[in-house]
């Protein structure tokens, strides 16, 4: 296998936590030796996904109790390419009420596209980011 590909995908309402967060993540998989593309799906609407091996996908809290997503993203799955199949990582900014919920929502909606969610997490700061990056079990890489 070539260079292993992550997309870390990102929907953001306008907190910088969660960009910050996607930074984060995304330099701590690069560091570990992947080509990494940081996609902001909140301006993005045509990335194609299909050649990436790993997908990370994260938002913000919308609402404390409905666990809302960001409108754009199923549209933004739906028209990515081939993802089904594809192993994943959903990740949500954390949030006093309502983060659980929205990371349910999220899982659902990958899991919804046929996406294998490996992992899933609460970050709090961008630093969880890091930590998360560093940790993720991307095939092709090892563990730091």
């Amino acid at each position: 296998m070539g260079m292993v590909r992550v997309a870390v995908v990102y929907f953001s309402k306008s907190t910088k936590t969660i960009s910050d967060q996607a930074k984060a993540l995304a330099a701590s998989i690069e560091a570990r030796g992947a080509q990494v593309d940081l996609i902001d799906g909140s301006k993005t609407h045509d990335a194609k996904l299909t050649g990436h091996h790993f997908l990370a996908i994260g938002c913000d809290v919308r609402s404390l109790f409905k666990g809302t997503l960001p409108r754009e993203l199923k549209g933004f799955l739906a028209n990515s390419g081939l993802i089904s199949g594809k192993r994943s990582m959903a990740w949500v900014s954390s949030a006093p009420v309502g983060a659980q919920r929205t990371l349910l929502q999220l899982m659902r909606a990958m899991e919804g596209e046929g996406m294998l969610i490996r992992t899933s997490e609460v970050l709090a700061k961008p630093e969880d980011g890091t930590i998360a990056g560093r940790r993720l079990k991307i095939d092709g890489l090892t563990v730091s």
